[in-house]
């Protein structure tokens, strides 16, 4: 029967008795508490660790974070374009509605997922007269037409009272001027903040 030593008196108790004959102070539960009192410590100490890394970090490091952050935003922005520029639609003029566009509005969805960032990149892009994988009367529609089009997906322009002849407007059949004018009046009413970003 092995025996233990007891913290207080120093006697020897059997490793089966719950409290030390000689001076009743409690073995077991010693050592249950010695346990758990590590496992606090060790538990406090990474908590301040991370509350002194959240906190404390250097301003250098946390810029360079940020910078990370939105260059990695950048670049997904920068595949989603790619991709919607690669995807396959088509434009079908309506008597309704004048032109109606049919494709997959995947990639227009996930740009709505980036807002601000999303909005800044489709407007660059209103001016481009690079050919979309897009038709309209079997003719390539520039991808401006579709950055236009994207824009109108998540930017509500409703509350603002703008002419139904406001150059941000354009149809598929859009010239390279056109398209000029378009990005023109899309900065303004960016400038302006004259939009609501839809919810998705």
């Amino acid at each position: 029967m092995p025996l233990k030593i007891c913290p207080d008196c120093k006697s020897q108790v059997s490793d089966k008795a719950p409290h030390c004959p000689k001076c009743g102070r409690p073995i077991a539960e010693a050592e249950k508490q010695r346990k758990q009192t590590i496992i606090m410590v060790v538990a406090l100490a990474m908590a301040a660790f991370y509350v002194f890394k959240l906190y404390y970090l250097d301003p250098r490091e946390m810029e360079r974070m940020h910078q990370e952050a939105l260059e990695t935003q950048d670049r997904y922005i920068s595949n989603l374009l790619s991709g919607l520029q690669r995807q396959a639609g088509i434009f079908e003029s309506t008597p309704d509605s004048g032109w109606l566009f049919r494709g997959n509005p995947t990639l227009m969805n996930r740009l709505e997922d980036y807002g601000e960032a999303a909005l800044t990149r489709l407007i660059d892009c209103v001016d481009s007269t690079e050919p979309a994988n897009i038709t309209a009367d079997n003719q390539a529609v520039p991808f401006g037409v579709l950055c236009a089009t994207a824009l109108l997906r998540f930017v509500d322009l409703g509350e603002y009272d703008l002419p139904p002849d406001w150059p941000g407007y354009v149809e598929p059949t859009a010239t390279a001027l056109e398209l000029q004018q378009a990005k023109a009046a899309w900065q303004e009413v960016a400038a302006a903040g004259w939009y609501t970003l839809r919810d998705n």
